[in-house]
């Protein structure tokens, strides 16, 4: 599925036939196998980027001795966020994962150590602090905003703060400026 950007003149997404040609850690290339009705910035033959998650399904060529299936991931770990993501469409602007620390003996699922939150960047900071947050399941705050997905595996001590001009997340350092390269 692919979104157009600028939207189309009739849909803003499409599904897209693509041919797989490599498959890697930052994320998968394939070649585009039709022409899309609604993209005119998109042909037949183009070189796609993508990742796993923007996949609906996967068709194999020739024999396969072990299931293609990849196994689907449900994310019940833990994390904090701001009730404001969760409950009124605030974008995620803040995620960082510290070491665990709000599991209960007695919780069904462990604490990932991710918090989240969601953009402050016109609030003071008496409304800042004035927020309220849950400790809840990734995968409910990934239903509200699933724009940092991609850094779920970083581990603990990775900090990520949006840039809304770029939808990108740009690492941070431990004193809180843009990491450098």
């Amino acid at each position: 599925m692919i979104r157009s950007h600028p939207p189309g003149l009739e849909w803003d997404a499409e599904r897209m036939w693509v041919e797989v040609k490599s498959i890697a850690p930052e994320g998968w290339t394939g070649t585009l196998a039709n022409t899309p009705s609604d993209m005119p910035q998109l042909h037949k033959g183009a070189l796609l980027e993508f990742q796993p998650f923007h996949i609906i399904d996967l068709i194999y060529e020739g024999h396969r001795d072990v299931s293609p299936d990849p196994p689907n991931r449900e994310y019940w770990d833990r994390c904090m966020a701001d009730s404001c993501v969760l409950n009124d469409g605030v974008p995620v602007y803040f995620v960082y994962r510290e070491q665990p620390d709000m599991a209960d003996e007695h919780d069904e699922h462990p604490d990932s150590g991710w918090r989240i939150r969601g953009d402050y960047r016109d609030l003071s900071d008496d409304e800042i602090k004035g927020r309220t947050a849950e400790y809840i399941a990734i995968g409910k705050v990934l239903n509200a905003d699933d724009s940092w997905l991609h850094l779920i595996d970083r581990p603990i001590g990775s900090a990520w703060l949006r840039n809304f001009d770029t939808g990108e997340y740009e690492p941070l350092d431990d004193d809180g400026g843009n990491a450098r390269s």
